[in-house]
């Protein structure tokens, strides 16, 4: 089952996301395992049902 605050692996400050997942920004909201990461820059996985994205959600892309 995928747990969007599982950290995988971590990125060299020069990569960009991979296919398959979106940039996001940790906010001081953040609650649990992420709350570390505040301030910080994360990668998180798209919507099972999209093969890449710009944020989580279902949408139909145009261009």
């Amino acid at each position: 089952m995928y747990d969007p605050n599982v950290v995988e692996e971590c990125l060299k400050a020069d990569e960009s996301c991979p296919e398959g997942f979106y940039h996001e920004y940790i906010g001081p909201q953040e609650e649990g395992a992420l709350k570390s990461l505040t301030g910080k820059s994360v990668c998180r996985k798209c919507h099972q049902r999209c093969k890449n994205c710009t944020a989580f959600g279902i949408h139909v892309s145009f261009g």
